[in-house]
C-alpha cells in the first residue's frame, strides 16, 4: 500500500502562531533560569552562614579542646615540679643522714606546692588584639583570657608588687622624716643657746672638705673677640684642654675631716669593722653551706661522666651528634649541661637555702646599734639645754638612717641573689670550655666509620678530663662566691660611708649657726607650715596603706 506524506502548508499565519508558541516557551524557560539562580543565590548565602558557623563551631571545639589539653600539660608540669622537689628534699635527706632516711616521709606538703604556670598562644593574642593589620583571624582561641596572656601579665605585674610597696613607704619615711627633722629645727631653733651649739660643734662636727667641689680653673689669658681674623681658634681650644684634661682624669680625692673625733669619722670607723665581720660572716656561711657538698656533686658528677656522654651519643642520630659536636656540645641538648647535673642537682638544694636565708639580719641590727650608741653620746656631751632637743634630733636620725639602711640591705641582697645566679650557671660554659679541643678533635674524624670514633674520642676525652673539670668547676664556683662577697663589701662600705655623713647632716642643725633677721623669720614660720602640711598628708597615706592592708583603720 503506498503511503501517501501530506506536507502541511507553510504560510505566514502558520509561522507567527509557531512563533509566538516559542517565544512563551522561552520565556518559561527564563522564568525558570532566573528563579534556579535566585535559589542558587540563596544556596550560596546560606552556605555561607553555615561555612561561619561551621568555623566558628570549630574554633569552639578548637579553643574547647586546646584549654583542656593547656589544662592537663599545666597539671602535669606541677606534678613533675613537685615530684622534682621531693626528689631534691630525699636526696638531701640522704646525704644528711643516711642511716635514718625514710622515704615515706614528706618533708613538706608537696600536693600545696602551686607552681605558677601559663600555657599561652601569643599568636592568637596578637590576632584578637588586632596588633598587626591583615594578619587574619585567630586559629583557636576567641577570647583573649583564653590565650593565657593577660594572665601571664598580670603574675608578671604582682611580681613586683612588693618591691613597689617597699620602695613606696621607704620613700614616705623618708620624706616623713626630712619634713618632722625640718619642723623641729625651725620650731626650736630660737631656744638654744649660741654658746651651747659652738661646744657641741667644736666636740662633733667633722668639717668635711666636699671632694666634689670643682678646683678653681685658671682660664686662658683673653683672647680678642672670636670674629677677629687672626683668632686661632683651634689654638685656643687646645690650651683650654690642656688645663682642663688633667684634672678631669684626677681620681676623686677622699674627703679628710678636720675633726677625726667628729660624727661621720667615728661612725666610718665602727661601719668598717662590722662590714669586714660581715664579710668574714659571708665566706664562713658560703664555706659551710656548699664546700662539702661540692666535694660530694663533683666526685658523683665525675663518676657519672663517661655514662653520661655514652648515653648522649647514643640517644640520637649521628647528623644531630656531630651538630652538636660542631656547636661545642650544644645544639637541640646541652651535652656540657647533662655532664654537670649529677653536681649541680646535688647542690641545688643546700644553694637554695644558703640564699634563702637572711645573711644581712645580725649586720643591720648591729649597724643600728652603732648609730644608736653615737647618737646617745651626742646627747650625753650636750649642755642641759640642748639636752632635750638633742633626743628628737638623734630620733629622727636614728629613724631616717634605719630607713636607709633597709633600703640599702635591700640593694645589697638583691644584687647578690642576682650575681649568685649567674655565679650558679659558670659551670656548664666552664665544662664547654674544659672539652673544647675534645670536640674540635672529634669533628676531625672522617669517613668510614668516623662517627663511631667521634663517639670514643668524646667519650674517652670526657672521661680524662672528668676528674680536673668538675673539681675545678667547683673550685671556680666557690671563688666566685668569696669574689661576690668582697664585692657586698665594697658595696657596703662605701654606702655606709655615705649613712655616716648623713647621721651628721641630720645631727648637724644642732650646732648650726642661726640667721635671726626678720625676713628669715617670715620664711621660717611659712617653712613650718609647709612641713605641717606634708607631714599631714604623709599620715594619711600611711594610715590609708594600714587600712587596705587590713592592719589599721582609717581616721
Amino acid at each position: 500500500e503506498e503511503e501517501e506524506e501530506i506536507e502541511e502548508e507553510v504560510t505566514i499565519e502558520s509561522l507567527k502562531v509557531k512563533l509566538t508558541a516559542a517565544e512563551e516557551e522561552a520565556r518559561g524557560i527564563k522564568e525558570k533560569l532566573e528563579a534556579t539562580k535566585n535559589n542558587a543565590r540563596e544556596a550560596l548565602k546560606e552556605l555561607s552562614k553555615l561555612n561561619t558557623r561551621l568555623a566558628k563551631a570549630q574554633r569552639q571545639k578548637n579553643g574547647f579542646c586546646a584549654k583542656a589539653r593547656n589544662e592537663y600539660s599545666r597539671d602535669s608540669l606541677k606534678e613533675d615540679w613537685r615530684a622534682g622537689v621531693r626528689e631534691m628534699d630525699q636526696e638531701a635527706a640522704m646525704q644528711k643522714d643516711p642511716d635514718s632516711f625514710d622515704p615515706s616521709f614528706e618533708a613538706r606538703d608537696y600536693a600545696a606546692i602551686d607552681l605558677p604556670t601559663f600555657t599561652v598562644s601569643s599568636r592568637d593574642y596578637i590576632r584578637l588584639t588586632k596588633q598587626v593589620e591583615g594578619d587574619g583571624e585567630p586559629t583557636c582561641f576567641s577570647d583573649k583570657a583564653d590565650t593565657q596572656i593577660p594572665a601571664l601579665q598580670e603574675w608578671c605585674h604582682s611580681l613586683t608588687i612588693s618591691s613597689r610597696e617597699r620602695t613606696a613607704r621607704s620613700f614616705l619615711q623618708k620624706l616623713k622624716t626630712f619634713a618632722a627633722s625640718v619642723q623641729s629645727y625651725l620650731d626650736d631653733m630660737n631656744n638654744v643657746s649660741e654658746v651651747d651649739r659652738a661646744q657641741l660643734r667644736q666636740r662633733w662636727a667633722s668639717d668635711y672638705e666636699d671632694p666634689r667641689k670643682p678646683r678653681r680653673l685658671q682660664q686662658p689669658a683673653p683672647a680678642q673677640n672670636l670674629y677677629d681674623a687672626g683668632f686661632d681658634l683651634d689654638r685656643y681650644l687646645a690650651g683650654y684642654e690642656a688645663m682642663v684634661e688633667p684634672q678631669a682624669l684626677a681620681p676623686p680625692r677622699e674627703p679628710t675631716p678636720a675633726n677625726p673625733d667628729g660624727v661621720a669619722p667615728v661612725l666610718k670607723e665602727k661601719f668598717t669593722d662590722l662590714v669586714d665581720e660581715a664579710v668574714s660572716n659571708l665566706h664562713d656561711i658560703f664555706k659551710d653551706g656548699l664546700e662539702e657538698k661540692l666535694k660530694i656533686g663533683s666526685a658523683t658528677a665525675s663518676a657519672m661522666a663517661y655514662e653520661t656522654s655514652m648515653n648522649f651519643g647514643n640517644s640520637m642520630h649521628w647528623a644531630t651528634y656531630r651538630a652538636h659536636l660542631r656547636r661545642d656540645g650544644v645544639f637541640r641538648r646541652d651535652l656540657n649541661a647533662d655532664l654537670c647535673l649529677p653536681l649541680t642537682s646535688s647542690i641545688a638544694k643546700s644553694w637554695g637555702e644558703v640564699f634563702e636565708q637572711d645573711l644581712f639580719a645580725e649586720f643591720g641590727r648591729r649597724t643600728t646599734q652603732a648609730i644608736e650608741k653615737v647618737i646617745e653620746e651626742i646627747k650625753d656631751s650636750a649642755a642641759p639645754g640642748l639636752r632635750e632637743r638633742c633626743g628628737v634630733q638623734g630620733n629622727l636620725a636614728k629613724e631616717d638612717a634605719e630607713t636607709a639602711l633597709k633600703a640599702m640591705i635591700q640593694i645589697v641582697h638583691e644584687a647578690l641573689q642576682k650575681e649568685q645566679k649567674e655565679i650558679s650557671r659558670s659551670l656548664s660554659p666552664h665544662v664547654q670550655e674544659q672539652l673544647r679541643d675534645v670536640y674540635i678533635r672529634a669533628m676531625m674524624e672522617r669517613g668510614r666509620g668516623s662517627v663511631a670514633r667521634q663517639k670514643d674520642v668524646v667519650n674517652n676525652g670526657v672521661h680524662d678530663a672528668r676528674e680536673d673539670m668538675f673539681a675545678g668547676g667547683s673550685n671556680i664556683l666557690m671563688s666566685k662566691l668569696t669574689a661576690a662577697a668582697e664585692t657586698v663589701g665594697n658595696a657596703l662600705d662605701a654606702s655606709l660611708s655615705e649613712l655616716a655623713r648623713k647621721v651628721e647632716v641630720l645631727m648637724s642643725v644642732l650646732w648650726e649657726n642661726i640667721n635671726t633677721t626678720a625676713e628669715q623669720l617670715v620664711v621660717r614660720s611659712a617653712a613650718v607650715e609647709v612641713m605641717a602640711e606634708i607631714s599631714q598628708q604623709i599620715q594619711f597615706w600611711i594610715r590609708a596603706e594600714e587600712a587596705r592592708r587590713g592592719q589599721g583603720v582609717l581616721v
